[in-house]
Parts: C-alpha cells; structure tokens; sequence
C-alpha cells in the first residue's frame, strides 16, 4: 500500500527540491561561463606552456556533467514528489469532505426537532425535504389552475418564477453544505483517478446520496430552463 504524505509534508517537499533545483541551475550556469572562458584560452595557455590549463578545463567539464546529471535526477525525483503532493491533495478534499457531512449531520439533529414539531402543528410528515423547496422572493405567479388561489398557498405545482434570475428557490444552510462536501469528493475523485485511472473508484461512505440526489445544475442553467419554459409553455397552459 502506498504511503501518503500529508499535504504539508509533500508541499514541503516540493519547495525543498525546488530550492535545490535554483542552486543546481545557477551553479551549472557560472560553470558553463568559466568553461567557455577556460576553452576559448586553452590553446594559448598550453602554447605558453600552462598545460594545467588542460586539467582545469577537463575539471570544469566534468563538474558541467555533474551538475547536469544531478538536475535530470532532480527532475526524475520532482515528478515522484507532484504525484505525492496530488496524492495528499485528495486525501486533503476527504478529510475536509467529512468535515461538511458532519456538520450537515449535526445541523440535521437540531433541525429535526423543529420539523417534528411543525408536522404536528400542520398534520402532515415533514422531512428535510421541504427545506431546499423555499421559494425565492419575488416573481412568482400563480397558474391557471390555481387562479383563486393566494400564492403564498400555491404548491410547487401551481406557482411559477418568470424569467426571473439566479435559482427560484433558496438554498439552506443544509443543501450548501452537502453540495460542498459533493463537490470536495468529486475533485478528490478526479486526481485519484488521474494518478491512478485504473484503480476501482473509492467508497462513498456519505449517507445522504440517495436522498439528495447529484450535484445540481449551476444558478445560471435555472436562468436558462425558466426561459426556455416561458418560450414554449407545455400544451396545458396554453
């Protein structure tokens, strides 16, 4: 099994190597310069008879080798250190993933207490899913078939936002914090399977999947379906 580095440890080691990578670089750049200036007086110094010109340049073009090697290692062991970092960087979304379902579950203990005693007051079971189902303020209208109807009465199905925009209903403290804990997971999911494409998908231990549903649309597809909707209202209304 491999072992994770917590994302401090990886971001840390990413900024040693690339400290490193700056000291290998300048000093392979001042070598280069003194080699050229060694090489182009070469022939004159050996000419004079200075033959331990000949080892100087031989020093410096071994040390240019050297150098040059140690940066493609440093290189081959950067791309082992970005996969470990991404490595931490999922694990990072997780834990903060968890984080999200477990303040949604704490929020849902203190809300349920309320939405018992409403559906005593109001003689029908209501669960948290009446809670993304506020409406927006503002533009809402009532349909034919409850022409005689206060809107504030209306039912889902017989009011309607008109071309207004952003999302017609307001989003609860709950939906925003399951939404960031998908969105967590998905991003986590994404690298996982970007480092690891072939590996089985991880387990989703949220229990709140199957009664939320997917992440949904983004504000601006609602702006979109409402004005589509008023376009070509379906064959009843018209």
């Amino acid at each position: 099994m491999k072992e994770t580095l917590t994302l401090e440890a990886a971001n840390a080691a990413m900024e040693e190597l690339e400290v490193r990578k700056a000291q290998l670089s300048a000093a392979l750049a001042e070598t280069g310069a003194k080699l050229a200036e060694a090489e182009s007086g070469l022939g004159e110094a050996v000419l004079d008879g200075n033959e331990s010109a000949v080892g100087a340049v031989a020093a410096l073009r071994l040390r240019v080798d050297g150098l040059t090697a140690g940066l493609a290692a440093l290189d081959a062991r950067r791309a082992q250190a970005v996969i470990a970092q991404r490595r931490a960087t999922a694990e990072d979304l997780r834990r903060l993933a968890v984080q999200k379902h477990t303040e949604l579950e704490a929020l849902e203990r203190k809300t349920a207490k309320h939405l018992a005693a409403l559906s005593e007051l109001e003689g029908v079971t209501f669960t948290r899913c009446i809670l993304p189902a506020q409406r927006a303020p503002n533009g809402w209208e009532r349909q034919v078939t409850a022409a005689t109807t206060h809107i504030d009465f209306c039912d889902p199905c017989e009011a309607l936002r008109w071309l207004s925009p952003g999302n017609p209903y307001l989003r609860p403290r709950s939906r925003q914090l399951y939404d960031q804990a998908v969105e967590l997971e998905q991003k986590a999911t994404e690298i996982e399977n970007e480092l690891d494409p072939q590996a089985p998908p991880p387990e989703d231990h949220s229990k709140f999947l199957e009664l939320y549903g997917s992440k949904p649309a983004p504000p601006e597809e609602f702006g979109r379906a409402a004005g589509s909707f008023a376009k070509a209202p379906p064959l009843w209304m018209r």
